[in-house]
C-alpha cells in the first residue's frame, strides 16, 4: 500500500530578524554612518537588515528590500550565507529569533509573500532618514515603497504582533533603520528571555 504524499504548502513556524554588518560597498557605509556612526543610541555596524523564516521543511528563508529593487523573497538564506562569505568585511551578521507563535509567523509569511513585487525600494528615503537623524526633519510616508528595516518594521506592525520595532524616536516603520531596529530588539530579547 503506498503512502500518500502530503501535498500542503510548507509554513511558517518561526520567525527572525537578519542584521548584515557593513561592507566595502558606498551605500553600506553611507547607511551606517547615517543610522549609526556618533549617535549614542545606536550600535553603529549594521547597514541591512531582513525578515526570515524557519519553515515547516526545515528550510530557511528570507525577504528583503533591496536598493533599485522591489520587494523580494522568499530566498534560501544559504544564498545570503555565502554572499557573506565571499568578503571578510561582511561576515558580521546575526540573526534574532522572534517570540512569534507558528500560527504568527505564518501571517507574517504569507504578508510578506503578498507584497512580493508590489512593495518598491524608496531609494529617496535614505537622504530623508539622514535629515531625521541629523536634524529631525520628518520623513513622509510611504505606503507602497520600504527601505530595508521598515520592511520587517511594517509585517510586524501589520498584524498586530507584540514586537513593535519602533521606538521613543522612531515613532512609524518609515523611520526604523537597521541600528535602531537592533538596539530595539536588543532591549526586547531581555523582555523575552
Amino acid at each position: 500500500m503506498k503512502k500518500k504524499r502530503d501535498r500542503r504548502e510548507p509554513t511558517a513556524r518561526a520567525t527572525f530578524l537578519i542584521f548584515v554588518g557593513s561592507d566595502e560597498r558606498l551605500l553600506s557605509r553611507l547607511t551606517v554612518r547615517v543610522t549609526g556612526r556618533q549617535l549614542p543610541d545606536k550600535s553603529d555596524q549594521w547597514s541591512h537588515m531582513a525578515l526570515g523564516f524557519e519553515m515547516t521543511t526545515g528550510e530557511t528563508v528570507y525577504f528583503e528590500a533591496l536598493f533599485g529593487r522591489r520587494l523580494g523573497g522568499p530566498k534560501s538564506l544559504e544564498g545570503l550565507r555565502a554572499w557573506a562569505e565571499e568578503k571578510p568585511e561582511r561576515r558580521r551578521w546575526e540573526t534574532v529569533r522572534l517570540p512569534l507563535t507558528a500560527e504568527e509567523s505564518e501571517r507574517a509569511f504569507a504578508l510578506s509573500r503578498s507584497w512580493v513585487g508590489v512593495l518598491g525600494y524608496a531609494e529617496w528615503q535614505l537622504p530623508a532618514m539622514w535629515l531625521f537623524e541629523r536634524l529631525g526633519l520628518p520623513i513622509p510616508a510611504t505606503p507602497w515603497r520600504v527601505v530595508c528595516s521598515e520592511f520587517p518594521a511594517r509585517v510586524l506592525v501589520a498584524f498586530g504582533s507584540r514586537v513593535d520595532l519602533c521606538d521613543e524616536k522612531r515613532r512609524t516603520p518609515d523611520y526604523v533603520n537597521p541600528n535602531s531596529a537592533w538596539r530595539k530588539a536588543r532591549l526586547l530579547r531581555e523582555e523575552w528571555t
